[in-house]
């Protein structure tokens, strides 16, 4: 499991400075692998795992930047991201 904190910070973009909130999210990665199992060879280093990304889906403190060429604005394309909790599955084998 990894913690990934932002401190809070002052925003000196806008006229009125800003006090943005501080953003913590966790990442959490589980696998098995089955290593050596008696009998067939196919079930033989199997990995499995799954992987996700912002486990308790926080939101990204509003941060008053305009928007850009590349989309954002009202969050910090450069500390945070706004995609909310995203999961993958992998299955993998090693002959």
């Amino acid at each position: 499991m990894f913690v990934n904190y932002i401190n809070a910070y002052t925003n000196n973009l806008p006229a009125t400075q800003q006090t943005v909130s501080a953003y913590t999210t966790a990442d959490l990665h589980v696998s098995y692998d089955t290593r050596e199992m008696n009998g067939s060879r196919w079930l033989n280093h199997i990995r499995v795992g799954i992987d996700v990304t912002n486990l308790f889906d926080a939101r990204p403190p509003f941060v008053n930047i305009a928007s850009s060429n590349n989309g954002t604005g009202g969050y910090d394309a450069n500390l945070t991201n706004p995609i909310g909790r995203l999961a993958a599955f992998s299955i993998s084998k090693k002959w």
